[in-house]
């Protein structure tokens, strides 16, 4: 079976009997990326034939990539039909520069997600300003619904610069930027060990 035949079944199945379903949970299991691919896939068909509004979705714990994020999102890589979206949980992946940048880019269709987890993946303080770079990205006339993101609760941002205080401060102008956009932010958490630097 694995990961595809289970995604698989999504796809086939959500464009006729799951209309109703809001809560999506998948953490844990170990999807392939034509898993995600065939997920993605299944959500937009669902999303297109049967008007499902997917309001949660948990990835975490599934070995999600950038490749993997790029099958979820769609071949336009905007994730239209993630756009009912109010919790996205990725945490515990394998998310780096590239795929915060390419989630960062995809945020201008996910205006309703309130809470976004992604602690615990391999991106740093440049993917970490590319992310906040697409939430300042945000058209203005639509404010985007955020409260709370922990993508700066994140051990890598401080590789490479000794400590995690000197890795923030490579991105804290885009989430200072970012932070201008976000009007219902209220909570951003860091590394727990900032409180030590």
């Amino acid at each position: 079976p694995g990961s595809f035949a289970l995604a698989g079944l999504l796809a086939c199945d959500y464009q006729h009997s799951h209309s109703r379903l809001r809560t999506l949970r998948l953490n844990g299991n170990d999807l392939t990326l034509s898993g995600f691919h065939a997920l993605g896939v299944g959500l937009d068909a669902a999303r297109t034939n049967n008007g499902l509004r997917l309001a949660e979705l948990d990835l975490a714990h599934t070995g999600l990539c950038v490749e993997g994020l790029r099958g979820l999102l769609g071949p336009d890589t905007r994730g239209a039909h993630l756009a009912s979206l109010r919790r996205l949980d990725l945490r515990q992946n394998m998310l780096d520069d590239d795929g915060a940048r390419l989630l960062g880019r995809g945020f201008r269709s996910l205006q309703g997600l309130s809470h976004l987890f992604l602690r615990g993946n391999e991106f740093g303080c440049e993917g970490a300003a590319a992310l906040f770079v697409g939430f300042a990205a945000w058209p203005t006339t639509e404010p985007p619904a955020l409260q709370f993101c922990d993508a700066l609760a994140n051990h890598r941002l401080g590789v490479g610069a000794g400590r995690p205080a000197e890795g923030l401060a490579g991105c804290i102008d885009a989430v200072l930027a970012a932070l201008s956009a976000l009007p219902e932010l209220t909570r951003l958490q860091l590394d727990p060990r900032l409180k030590r630097d």
